[in-house]
């Protein structure tokens, strides 16, 4: 029932994005894509994915999960696949979890690990997005400059805050607040020591900003004139919103946003919803090696069954 809503939505959103838009000029746009930047997009996308793989390996190993480095950029990579085919972005995450559960971990420790790996991933975002917005006085309206910083503040002070939540001892004695400072242990197992939380930092500012170079990849791809500077303030909040588990797999809600924000920069409509779409579809295509590596594991695992 959830994802016939979720598609419902979808639909909509989409439809609302694309009745004001001349469909024949994203078509012929997406047409004249040119092969060799798309390649270049794709390279940088799934060079994105294996830098996240590699943090999430380094917290993992912090939380004394003893997998290689090759089980955990498989798992994401097949986490990449389930977040484009269930709703939202968090269908990795649970695959992820299950992953190491069929390892023989515990499900609920695995959890722990997967949701710090989130977090760290979700605050760099954040502080991308603020440390861009001052680049963007120029760029974009003041409201949505200030919009955005007032937002990124929040969102860090409050990544700050679960962080320091075990330290608040009371909390653990209320139900609703448990599995939050349960987290807050297992993130000050994590990060005792700062430099860890730093270099965990630097991985995922490098794992965003190749994200931001696929999307710069793609416009030169489609021939699309427009600032890096611009996609680097416009696509961190679009893509934040795609978290929200309110789509199939964002979309709608990442195509909405891109439009309704690089518009305000004077970027031409139809372009816009051109990148956001080769951007999806590229999202699927970084997704096969996932989607082939699952099928890989179910049929060993269907082998492995007793006659």
């Amino acid at each position: 029932m959830q994802t016939a809503i979720k598609a419902l939505i979808t639909s909509l959103l989409l439809y609302v994005i694309l009745r004001n838009i001349d469909l024949p000029s994203v078509s012929a746009t997406i047409k004249g894509t040119e092969i060799s930047w798309l390649a270049v997009a794709y390279l940088l996308q799934t060079a994105s994915t294996g830098v996240a793989a590699f943090r999430w390996n380094l917290i993992m190993e912090r939380l004394d999960f003893s997998e290689s480095r090759l089980f955990y950029l498989k798992s994401y990579f097949q986490g990449v696949f389930f977040n484009q085919v269930m709703p939202g972005s968090i269908g990795g995450d649970a695959f992820r979890v299950i992953d190491l559960g069929a390892k023989g971990y515990s499900k609920i420790e695995s959890f722990y690990g997967v949701m710090i790996d989130r977090g760290v991933g979700l605050a760099s975002l954040i502080l991308l997005t603020l440390l861009a917005s001052f680049l963007g006085d120029e760029l974009f309206p003041a409201w949505l400059i200030q919009l955005i910083r007032l937002v990124s503040v929040i969102g860090l002070a409050g990544f700050i805050l679960v962080m320091f939540l075990h330290r608040l001892k009371v909390l653990s004695r209320v139900r609703i607040f448990r599995p939050m400072v349960r987290i807050s242990e297992h993130m000050s197992t994590v990060y005792r020591q700062p430099i860890t939380i730093i270099f965990h930092a630097i991985l995922s500012l490098a794992a965003h900003l190749l994200g931001l170079l696929t999307f710069w990849a793609l416009a030169k791809a489609i021939n699309m004139e427009v600032n890096f500077t611009i996609l680097l303030i416009a696509i961190p909040p679009s893509l934040l919103l795609t978290i929200v588990p309110i789509s199939l797999a964002g979309w709608g809600v990442r195509e909405g946003a891109m439009v309704g924000i690089l518009m305000l920069a004077g970027l031409v409509k139809a372009e816009i919803l051109s990148l956001s779409v080769l951007f999806g579809l590229l999202l699927i295509a970084t997704s096969i090696p996932g989607a082939y590596l699952w099928v890989r594991h179910k049929k060993s695992l269907a082998t492995k069954e007793p006659k």
